[in-house]
């Protein structure tokens, strides 16, 4: 190992453990928001600010409603109406949200068959794999047959280009681009010659990249069976680049580690959802509903009402809220939230 190889396991070593650290580091501190947000809702400390929202979504589905010369709903059957209206919306995020994650374990899991696969990727009888070097970029001016024959179809590097397999020996033919292997190295280059050994008899090959002026030495004899297969004239640098990131180590570790992240974080926001949801019932439970269409509408108005911090009006119900009905009470609740029906036809207009 040179130093140039223990140079670049230092860097990939530091750099993977860097990710792993952040990941950890920002999934915890997630944990600790949603942890201490729902513990947050569950004891009434943003009663104040639902109550406000449950007012606000309750007048404007009214309003709504008048518009469309339907009956007033009660605060209950409000939000009954609105989580329904909105469940298709819920869902569909959530499936977004999964589908997101879904993407990049699917990805993660591409880069990590190209890495078992030895940087090959199988499908049917074609194998799709990353050209590493620029020998079949460019054209040297050596090669005089490149540019007698018009032979342009290079491949440049680090493009994703698609191996057949060779069904017989006569499918070969000059200057057809051929993939064979050396030292666990898969090599395309162009076959630029072809003789037949008739003391073994057996057709050998001579290939070379388009842009090297010379064969390599083990590539001037060699046999079908060397072969792996023949370009298909597929090639795309594009997906090269992508393949070429998502099956090297940090790319592996990198979308393994935004999976695990993106679901702990999706996790931590259904809590805090349900926390919402089950405080704003709760609050809902604890509220007095009085319509002021019924007879027992003065009598209400009379009762002692001290028992509950904060009410406001939505034609034709009064709503009174004690916001922390058999818990701590908390000094701002005590705060008067009042919406009359002059404000409501004010905002109307």
């Amino acid at each position: 190992m040179n130093g140039q190889e223990k140079l670049y396991i230092i860097a990939l070593i530091i750099s993977s453990l860097v990710i792993i650290g952040l990941v950890i580091v920002f999934s915890f501190l997630f944990f600790l928001y949603s942890f201490y947000k729902v513990k947050h809702i569950n004891i009434g400390s943003e009663d104040l600010s639902l109550t406000k929202e449950v007012k606000e979504r309750t007048i404007r589905i009214n309003k709504k409603r008048r518009k469309e010369n339907k009956l007033f709903l009660n605060l209950k059957d409000s939000l009954l109406l609105e989580e329904k209206s909105n469940r298709l919306l819920h869902i569909l995020m959530s499936i977004f949200s999964y589908i997101i994650i879904a993407f990049f374990l699917s990805i993660f899991s591409i880069g990590l068959v190209y890495k078992v696969n030895n940087d090959n990727l199988f499908i049917n009888d074609v194998t799709y794999l990353t050209i590493l070097t620029g020998s079949m970029e460019s054209r040297d001016e050596k090669n005089e047959y490149l540019f007698e024959y018009d032979l342009t179809n290079q491949i440049e590097q680090y493009s994703l280009v698609g191996i057949e397999k060779i069904k017989q020996e006569e499918d070969i033919k000059l200057f057809d681009i051929l993939a064979y292997k050396h030292e666990d190295i898969i090599i395309l280059h162009r076959v630029i010659d072809i003789r037949y050994d008739e003391e073994n008899e057996e057709y050998l090959y001579t290939l070379r990249g388009d842009a090297n002026s010379l064969s390599l030495s083990y590539e001037t004899s060699l046999k079908f069976e060397d072969f792996i297969g023949k370009y298909n004239n597929f090639s795309n640098y594009g997906l090269g680049i992508f393949i070429t990131y998502i099956k090297s180590p940090i790319g592996i570790i990198s979308l393994f580690s935004a999976s695990i992240f993106l679901f702990l974080a999706n996790i931590a926001e259904c809590r805090i959802n349900k926390a919402y949801k089950i405080r704003i019932n709760k609050l809902i439970d604890n509220t007095l509903i009085i319509d002021k269409n019924e007879e027992s509408y003065l009598s209400s108005l009379i009762e002692d009402t001290s028992y509950y911090d904060t009410y406001f009006i939505s034609s034709p119900f009064i709503y009174l809220t004690n916001l922390n009905k058999g818990e701590e009470i908390n000094d701002y609740n005590n705060e008067i939230i009042t919406f009359n029906d002059e404000e409501e036809n004010k905002n109307d207009d």
